[in-house]
């Protein structure tokens, strides 16, 4: 005796062939229901993190409070890119639901934002290069001990355009000084602008990926 269903016939010759077989078809409506719901989802969370990268409260420090001393003039067109790179890494991992040993079994995992960002640090827009070399803002905001400038000190007001890229200040030679990134923008790699932006939507996310099966 066979029943035909959606997914398909189950064979109704003994209890275990039963259990397997609606087992197996039960894993096969759900790895269909994921699949279905995964883009919309991925797309979700993709736009609610890149809202919170953009909102988050160093970038809004450096366009104001710390917007010379950084010396980005085009600061709006580099933090879009690197957000816009930051959030391309993102993806949910799913190889569908099985059935085995009486249990349904599988995993849905969502990846992205590695905390090394190494091909984000390798984008142009990820640091500025001058007559005085390459200065990486972006490895400056998340692994801020890494990144320090010898015998200069950062003089503010001082506007002289011929020196000045944002008009707001200077890099000054200074024996003995060293420039590092203000407190107010330190990050480290376990404790940065990224991984603050990924804690302030945990709760949104968490709310997709449980929409994945409904």
């Amino acid at each position: 005796m066979s029943h035909v269903t959606a997914y398909g016939t189950i064979k109704l010759d003994n209890p275990k062939d039963i259990r397997k077989a609606i087992g197996n078809q039960a894993a096969a409506a759900l790895t269909s229901r994921v699949r279905k719901n995964t883009p919309k989802v991925l797309s979700n969370i993709k736009d609610k993190l890149r809202e919170a990268l953009i909102d988050c409260h160093e970038f809004a420090l450096l366009k104001s409070k710390h917007y010379g001393e950084f010396g980005m003039p085009d600061i709006d067109a580099r933090m879009g890119a690197v957000v816009n790179a930051l959030v391309d890494t993102v993806r949910i991992d799913f190889n569908g639901f099985s059935f085995k040993s009486n249990k349904l079994a599988g995993k849905v995992k969502l990846l992205g934002c590695p905390a090394s960002n190494r091909e984000v640090l390798q984008m142009s827009e990820a640091y500025l290069v001058s007559d005085g070399g390459t200065f990486p803002w972006f490895e400056a905001l998340i692994d801020s001990n890494s990144v320090a400038i010898p015998g200069f000190w950062y003089a503010d007001g001082i506007v002289d355009t011929s020196y000045s890229r944002t008009g707001e200040g200077v890099m000054l030679k200074r024996t003995g000084a060293t420039w590092k990134v203000p407190l107010d923008l330190y990050g480290s790699p376990d404790a940065n602008f990224i991984t603050g932006a990924i804690a302030s939507i945990y709760d949104f996310v968490a709310v997709q990926m449980r929409s994945l099966l409904s």
